[in-house]
């Protein structure tokens, strides 16, 4: 019952906002959206916020709210005194192991948890490996009754091959290696709470991460552009790449929360200030043809070591008026100012910079016309960062119950990271509960990102004697309208039913606005308009016995209507059907779960312009267990 969780997670945040096991409730349904090969980052930021919020709002009775804690038992969190332990090693056939853990303690006023992960998988298609390890190390501190201080620290390192995802696998680069590592993240917190509901909220961090890539067949860009004129000839061709990107941020937020009767106040500032330093190298050119003429064959086609600055300053506040028992009205605003590098990613990079501002406006309300029936909408905007500082933040990641906050909408698979990107959603939701135990779900969103990009090429004007990097204008414009229907039945003690039905419209539209038509050699496109018509039908049917034997029967449908304005893309349609069976040990003290996906061994070809998270394309054994003392 996923859906049902999710719903009734953003409702406890709109009505306690100052109460950290809904935030930790929240943060756990957000986690699960995540995608595990770290490409797809939508749900980044909604996901780390919660958890951040939830630790420093928690008491240091609650125990330690790592995140590997709170997918188990809740119960063993509000445990006072002593030494825990949890696990969970989860096996796929084709190779792929999850291993994730903690080993936490609470003593009196201090409480402390370590926890770690790691993963390996060698993927479901060449070069689509992906290995990685995260350390978070916890330590919660209470000071005095009101006071109490939060430290976290996080060592992150993932390498690979190619895991973008593709409609058709085969299309994937073969020899693309990246490597990224974050050494480490650091963040220390700081709670007072003046009275109850009224909290004073401090988060300062040092945010870095290095990125390594090595790509035999970059694609780039060749073009002439006579100087002062337009662009007369414009090509793509292969590079060699060594690029290795570095940054260390530190940013500092405060928060202060006033929760009252019937009106809950949010008002917070951050700033954030920091350095990016990338390094390129492109060589050995390939598919140019007699273009070749207009590049030095004794030089590299590109050999930078840039620096830049980074500075974002952020105002919010945010106020819930429960102006009657049965209608919730939320509004509010916030103004950024960020200062980035204008091409840190699409070589050849450059060391101009560019900024931003804007004030964003929210809006929202909760409405529930009857004791079983809750609507809710929100509208809002919002200025996503350049990279991991926006990830780590304590303003509010919903309005209204309905998600504001992420790290991206366009999906990196079809368009890379973004940088400045400005978002816009419209969201509503229809709650409907039923004594005879069924849940009734109907959402929607309309999900806008504007991107004004530029990728870097190498352009010949005229005045030297050979091309030299330069870059050139790639905005993106995209729309995702998505509808949800969800159905959820629990039947006795031991039966619960769940069915699903969501409808996803996306639109990419990307665009050299520099290069016209007449200008692009064949192959070269400078505009594309790509577009999917997704369904999904989710049915789901899962049995608890009393001893502690379980199972779960899935059945997912997709089918997908696909356009592009460049490449005819075929639809699909397919099923997939996984099956589980396990048993909980008396406590919950340990489970085990083994099961098979993809029962009718059923491969599928899929357009990453509409988001979802990789299905396995063969069948594949799955075997879970996990413990927790």
């Amino acid at each position: 019952m996923f859906d049902v969780s999710v719903r009734e997670a953003s409702r406890a945040v709109s009505y306690d906002y100052a109460n950290y096991s809904a935030h930790l409730f929240l943060a756990s349904s957000y986690d699960a959206l995540r995608d595990p090969n770290r490409i797809n980052l939508r749900y980044e930021t909604p996901a780390e916020s919660e958890y951040l919020i939830a630790n420093l709002l928690a008491p240091v009775g609650a125990g330690m709210l790592a995140q590997s804690l709170s997918q188990q038992q809740y119960s063993r969190l509000s445990e006072r005194d002593g030494f825990g332990i949890v696990s969970s090693t989860e096996y796929l056939s084709r190779g792929a192991w999850v291993e994730k853990g903690a080993q936490y303690g609470t003593f009196g006023n201090s409480a402390y948890a370590f926890e770690a992960l790691y993963r390996t998988d060698p993927g479901q298609r060449p070069n689509n490996d992906f290995e990685e390890t995260e350390l978070h190390l916890h330590l919660r501190q209470q000071l005095t009754p009101q006071d109490s201080l939060y430290f976290r620290a996080i060592y992150y390192e993932a390498q690979g091959g190619d895991v973008n995802q593709y409609f058709d696998p085969s299309t994937a680069n073969l020899q693309l290696r990246t490597r990224e590592s974050q050494e480490p993240l650091l963040s220390l917190g700081y709670r007072h709470e003046w009275a109850p509901g009224v909290h004073t909220l401090m988060l300062a961090s040092r945010l870095s991460d290095d990125y390594f890539v090595l790509d035999p067949a970059q694609s780039t860009f060749f073009i002439i552009k006579p100087d002062g004129g337009d662009t007369v000839f414009a090509q793509e061709f292969k590079a060699r790449e060594k690029y290795h990107s570095s940054l260390e941020i530190y940013s500092v937020e405060l928060q202060q929360i006033w929760q009252q009767l019937n009106h809950n106040t949010i008002i917070g500032a951050r700033y954030q200030a920091g350095d990016f330093r990338t390094r390129n190298l492109q060589t050995d050119p390939s598919d140019l043809g007699d273009s070749i003429i207009f590049f030095d064959p004794d030089a590299p086609l590109a050999s930078q070591d840039l620096r830049s600055h980074f500075h974002r300053f952020t105002f919010y506040g945010y106020q819930y008026w429960q102006i009657v028992p049965v209608l919730q009205l939320v509004g509010g605003l916030a103004y950024d100012w960020l200062k980035f590098p204008e091409n840190f990613r699409f070589a050849p990079v450059s060391r101009q910079e560019r900024d931003i501002e804007g004030f964003s406006p929210k809006a929202g309300f909760i409405w529930n016309p009857f004791r079983a029936t809750t609507f809710r909408f929100a509208y809002t905007r919002s200025i996503a960062g350049a990279s991991v500082d926006q990830t780590f933040l304590l303003e509010p990641s919903q309005v209204a119950g309905l998600n504001q906050s992420f790290r991206s909408i366009i999906p990196e698979s079809v368009a890379g990271a973004e940088t400045g990107a400005r978002f816009e959603t419209f969201a509503f939701g229809l709650d409907q509960k039923f004594n005879s135990g069924t849940y009734l779900g109907l959402s929607g969103q309309i999900l806008n990102s504007d991107v004004q990009r530029r990728l870097g090429t190498f352009e010949y004007t005229g005045i030297s004697f050979f091309a030299q990097p330069s870059s050139t204008p790639d905005p993106l414009d995209y729309t995702e309208k998505s509808l949800l229907l969800a159905f959820n039945q629990l039947l006795g003690d031991g039966w619960s039913f769940g069915a699903s039905y969501r409808l996803t419209q996306a639109d990419l539209n990307q665009q050299f606005t520099d290069i016209p038509s007449a200008a692009a050699t064949i192959g070269f496109a400078p505009k594309e308009d790509r577009s999917a018509l997704l369904h999904q039908v989710i049915l789901e049917t899962i049995y608890n016995h009393p001893s502690g034997f379980f199972t779960d029967l899935q059945a997912l449908w997709y089918r997908q209507n696909n356009h592009s304005s460049v490449v005819p893309l075929s639809d699909e349609d397919f099923w997939q059907f996984n099956l589980f069976a396990g048993y909980r040990f008396p406590g919950r003290k340990a489970e085990l779960r083994i099961g098979l996906l993809n029962l009718a061994d059923q491969d599928y070809r899929l357009n990453p312009v509409t988001l979802y998270n990789e299905l396995p394309r063969k069948r594949t054994f799955a075997a879970r267990f996990q413990f927790n003392f």
